[in-house]
């Protein structure tokens, strides 16, 4: 089961920061405010799915080459991750695929057929090319942020619009209340700049412990205190 927060709970306790009455049902609610911090909700998902590789919004395709030259992408794909290995090849080469943005460089690689080693890729739509084809035999992995950053009340169902009451957020909670917060008080002329300060803040603290940074040793961690056994004898025993 993911770790969730429930929005209703965030957008109630953004509410009294902003002296909106806290709503029976914020889904259905019609008013003016109400209607606003939905918006300033939406604008601050939107935001947030961006700025981050959420680790719970993060997933992986693979491809298993067909021959052809066009896949369809994941009905959840948002965008690719980070990082040059977001579209990885791992049969019959390992290596990053190369991505081409422009749709006439698109054309000239395969004009001039110069791939060479490498395979290019371009996300085309709802889909992703490559070229050279991927073989059959031959597989890619897709890294990629999904849209949808809710679950419904029972964890098993997930989305991308706040549908029903009782929907939590894969994001964490107090994000999405700081986000809201801030952006409401813009929207209505009023100081907000220390609220978006704070919103930064607790921002940056949450990517770090989403994804904290670890040191990888190839050699051994030199941290750790050296056995006896790894230490030359005439250090422990007296020579004779």
């Amino acid at each position: 089961m993911p770790m969730t927060w429930p929005i209703a709970e965030a957008m109630n306790t953004a509410a009294l920061e902003c002296s909106i009455p806290v709503p029976p049902a914020w889904v259905t609610a019609a008013g003016t405010g109400e209607r606003i911090m939905r918006a300033m909700l939406s604008d601050t998902v939107r935001e947030l799915v961006r700025r981050n590789d959420w680790k719970q919004l993060t997933f992986s395709q693979q491809y298993a080459g067909t021959g052809g030259e066009t896949y369809t992408l994941p009905a959840d794909f948002l965008r690719l991750a980070s990082g040059d290995n977001a579209v990885y090849e791992n049969q019959p080469n390992r290596r990053p695929c190369v991505s081409v943005v422009q749709d006439g460089d698109w054309t000239e690689i395969k004009q001039l057929n110069f791939a060479g080693v490498q395979r290019y890729y371009r996300l085309n739509g709802s889909n992703i090319d490559f070229f050279r084809p991927l073989p059959t035999g031959g597989t890619v992995t897709l890294a990629y942020v999904s849209k949808n950053w809710k679950l419904d009340s029972t964890g098993t169902t997930p989305g991308e619009a706040w549908t029903a009451e009782s929907d939590v957020s894969l994001i964490p909670g107090h994000l999405l209340q700081l986000g809201v917060v801030w952006r409401f008080r813009r929207h209505k002329g009023l100081q907000y700049l220390d609220r978006k300060v704070e919103y930064e803040t607790e921002l940056a603290r949450a990517i770090a412990d989403d994804r904290p940074i670890t040191r990888i040793s190839f050699d051994g961690d030199r941290k750790m205190p050296r056995r006896p056994f790894e230490v030359p004898v005439p250090d422990y025993i007296p020579p004779l």
